[in-house]
């Protein structure tokens, strides 16, 4: 995993026109059901607001795109779970897993769209939460509300501590 990120790391910083579809793509696949566990994003996540705060890169397109991207993707695991949830969670492969969906299925009665808002801050559920939303026939407004307004408030949250840290270097 490590080799993959020094990758992705030497080729944005290679190619800095191309940051905000790449990081629009990592946040696409960060929030996709499974996939979305098999992504490191962080340490990207963390390049790219040192980039941003360098001035390597222009921060709006970034941000823009890197929102775009992680909306989009919970999307797509909101209609895998939408059409397919039931199935997946019954299948063989969610035998093992279906004490952790009942869990999950309780977090959603409670908290309803909140619980995508907080999923977004919740690394490995990022991916499973949308999911779940659309197993559980959430409400498609209501979790698009939750899904937009997550996004738009994670993704500078995912930035903000590197560039922080590259603006406080600069001040030395």
């Amino acid at each position: 995993m490590d080799t993959l990120v020094s990758i992705i790391i030497d080729f944005i910083k290679a190619n800095q026109s191309w940051a905000p579809v790449i990081m629009g793509l990592i946040a696409f696949a960060e929030s996709v059901f499974v996939i979305g566990f098999f992504v490191p994003a962080t340490p990207l996540f963390i390049v790219a607001g040192a980039l941003v705060a360098s001035g390597a890169i222009d921060a709006i397109p970034m941000v823009a795109a890197t929102i775009l991207g992680a909306v989009l993707g919970d999307i797509v695991s909101y209609r895998i779970g939408s059409t397919s949830g039931r199935r997946i969670i019954y299948s063989p492969w969610g035998k093992k897993h279906r004490a952790r969906a009942a869990k999950a299925r309780a977090f959603f009665r409670r908290y309803g769209p909140l619980s995508v808002f907080m999923g977004r801050f919740l690394g490995p559920l990022r991916c499973t939460v949308p999911f779940m939303a659309g197993m559980m026939r959430m409400d498609m407004f209501r979790f698009q509300v939750a899904n937009v307004v997550s996004a738009v408030v994670w993704v500078p949250v995912m930035l903000l501590p590197s560039w922080l840290a590259i603006k406080g270097i600069s001040l030395i």
